[in-house]
């Protein structure tokens, strides 16, 4: 019994093996891993849709009991969105600053500002939340965040 069953596994595996690549059963891994990596999307540059996308990470923090489970949601913040973070307008986007440093504690987001736009807009760095990374330029941080693989959130 113990023989016949090693066969047919045997026999299945090469038959298998044997099937061209678009002919071979589906199969998945026994413990699922999402690896995918995002970037989030930011169009509008407006309080509302930093605070809808915010809100959005949040619920993947809800969902997970707590804490974040893969990598960080990239939010590469090169537009009008950079001054919602600077101390002088904290009082006005207290809830959007708030939010994002507590998503980035959890790990659930990773906030990336544009120095480029710091420059040009005269925002000394020190202006800004300690969570938060500055990168030369945000528009080709995008591209090189695409081109590791991340995908819009």
């Amino acid at each position: 019994m113990q023989f016949s069953r090693y066969l047919t596994l045997l026999w299945l595996t090469v038959f298998s093996l044997s099937l061209p690549a678009a002919e071979r059963p589906e199969t998945s891994p026994a413990i699922a891993t999402d690896s995918l990596s995002y970037l989030a999307k930011i169009e509008l540059h407006t309080p509302e849709e930093i605070a809808e996308l915010f809100e959005r990470a949040s619920k993947l923090l809800e969902g997970e009991n707590g804490y974040s489970l893969g990598s960080p949601i990239a939010f590469v913040l090169h537009g009008p969105e950079v001054e919602y973070f600077a101390k002088m307008n904290y009082p006005e986007f207290k809830s959007i600053v708030d939010k994002a440093a507590q998503l980035d504690a959890f790990r659930v987001i990773d906030v990336r500002v544009c120095n480029t736009y710091l420059r040009i807009h005269n925002i000394d760095r020190s202006a800004l939340p300690p969570f938060i990374e500055i990168v030369p330029y945000g528009p080709a941080e995008e591209k090189k965040l695409k081109e590791k693989g991340y995908v819009d959130f």
